[in-house]
């Protein structure tokens, strides 16, 4: 698989996310100061409203069955959470869901891995300031987004 950012989604699964409604967004993170940094960056800058909070994949999964959310950021680097599985068992249950991964990891491979398994977009915690917003315009505009460092 070649990481680019020209892959398309299909755009319909994209049509309610506007200003009057905003995109629902579960946060999938096991250090809380972290999940509460992410959360804080989705609402105030981005203006997407935060649903839910999860610590690992099993409460991600019940949570998203739950609150049906539009998209899903995935923190990938924890030890107790495979988030490729776990990437792969949400998409593979709600097929509209748009997965981010938000990754410590400058590792091709894993990115690859990631998005094989449905995420549309891979950007880097320590960027995620800077690259979350380039993703989700790329996902708003049916495409895919890889990290600059790994393209």
């Amino acid at each position: 698989m070649t990481l680019a950012i020209s892959e398309t989604l299909h755009p319909s699964v994209l049509s309610d996310w506007n200003e009057a409604s905003p995109p629902r967004v579960v946060l999938v993170e096991e250090q809380p100061a972290y999940r509460r940094a992410l959360g804080e960056l989705v609402e105030e800058s981005l203006h997407f409203i935060v649903v839910g909070e999860a610590s690992d994949g099993s409460a991600a999964s019940e949570l998203t069955d739950t609150l049906g959310p539009d998209l899903v950021l995935v923190s990938a680097g924890g030890d107790h959470m495979d988030s490729v599985s776990v990437t792969r068992r949400l998409v593979s249950e709600h097929p509209d869901l748009r997965v981010i991964a938000v990754s410590m990891y400058r590792d091709r491979q894993y990115a690859e891995a990631m998005m094989n398994a449905g995420a549309s977009a891979h950007v880097m915690k320590d960027r995620a300031h800077e690259e979350l917003p380039l993703a989700l315009e790329a996902i708003a505009c049916g495409s895919r987004f890889v990290t600059s460092e790994l393209r």
